[in-house]
């Protein structure tokens, strides 16, 4: 078994290689890699003092760090569980960091920045609240991450109104609401060039919008609408690669916060369809050759997706959208990783096509129980 130690550098984020980043890292030399049968930049899992799971990236070891150890923070350090084993990952590791609304007693809005610190689990986003719960390979494991976070926030902002909803009106300006989605970027595209790599990931994401974009418009009534309608945040194609680890998918909506149901049906969409594109890209080109590839034409052409999916997204109306998803629900249950998910994603549709939606935006009640779960006729 391999001991664990905390690395002083990892644990200052502001100094270490990849900041806050480094809480989802565990770096090791390449001896102790090969003792345990592990490859930079796969994925591992650790068991939390709580007994659920926690998964870390594996990067080499710091200068600084010597000796055959594994080397994490010392937050991480401070939440494992030293006498368990390293097991290794071999599906896609999934993340999020939705954003929340905060209003006062008076239904005023908060400033996030004002009350919570940019750094933390429950932290803020300039002017939103955000929280980000550790990924992992589950979406449920993510699911219960993210409702302990929820719990805590509710319990910390006492006498505030926490919301969830994609856009936010506060006299003529409009707050976008981000419900963003993190997938570990396998090695294979990890280490192409950086232009190249942004190329790839923006016609995956482009793939995306038809399978996720598309369902997730159209409960987004009244208000929640504005943010696709009337901003430049979270539009087709929105993406972000960070730090050459992950694809950060922009365009969900803070809506998907409203409910754990909601919540769970998009990770396990999100994961299903991420994974079954990677697949398709690695089949046709065993990630080789990309640069003379028009993979955009590629993807359209193996999905059969329509071009115009940003025209759809600006639409006001949702009958456009409303037309593919047959469609989209056909071929994602055809998707690699579906059967393992697919009781997740057929609640997630089966709201999607009711045209019965929750209007409770204040988290916790959906949250804590079902006493919230109200709705009306879409």
């Amino acid at each position: 078994m391999i001991k664990i130690k905390v690395s002083k550098t990892m644990s200052n984020l502001d100094a270490a290689p990849l900041g806050k980043f480094e809480n989802y890292i565990i770096r090791m030399n390449d001896y102790v890699r090969y003792l345990v049968g592990i490859e930079l930049n796969s994925y591992v899992k650790l068991l939390q003092k709580d007994g659920k799971e926690l998964t870390l990236l594996v990067k080499r070891n710091l200068p600084q760090d010597k000796g055959n150890y594994g080397y994490v923070t010392q937050r991480t350090f401070d939440k494992i569980n030293l006498l368990e084993q390293i097991e290794k990952v071999s599906r896609i590791t999934i993340g999020c960091d939705p954003e929340f609304v905060i209003l006062n007693a008076n239904n005023e809005f908060v400033m996030a920045n004002s009350i919570l610190r940019y750094r933390d689990k429950i932290g803020s986003d300039g002017n939103l609240g955000e929280l980000r719960p550790d990924p992992s390979d589950n979406p449920l494991t993510v699911l219960m991450n993210l409702k302990r976070l929820i719990l805590g926030a509710h319990e910390m902002l006492n006498g505030y109104k926490l919301l969830a909803k994609s856009a936010h009106l506060e006299g003529k300006k409009i707050y976008s609401v981000g419900f963003h989605l993190h997938y570990g970027v396998p090695e294979g595209l990890r280490r192409k060039p950086y232009p190249l790599i942004r190329q790839i990931l923006k016609h995956i994401s482009k793939a995306m919008d038809y399978f996720i974009a598309i369902p997730c418009m159209i409960p987004e009534r009244g208000e929640d609408s504005y943010r696709r309608l009337y901003t430049s945040y979270g539009q087709c194609t929105d993406f972000k690669f960070n730090n050459r680890l992950t694809l950060e998918y922009r365009v969900p909506g803070g809506y998907y916060l409203r409910s754990p149901m909601l919540s769970l049906g998009l990770l396990s969409l999100g994961v299903v369809v991420f994974g079954d594109i990677l697949m398709k890209i690695k089949e046709t080109t065993k990630f080789e050759n990309l640069t003379n590839i028009d993979l955009r034409k590629k993807l359209i052409d193996i999905y059969e997706i329509p071009w115009h999916i940003d025209t759809v997204l600006k639409e006001d109306k949702v009958d456009i959208a409303m037309s593919y998803l047959d469609d989209i629900q056909i071929k994602v249950e055809n998707m690699l990783g579906y059967d393992r998910l697919k009781d997740n994603i057929i609640n997630f549709f089966k709201y999607i096509t009711s045209g019965y939606y929750y209007i409770n935006e204040v988290i916790i009640n959906n949250w804590e129980d079902r006493s919230g779960y109200k709705i009306h006729k879409g």
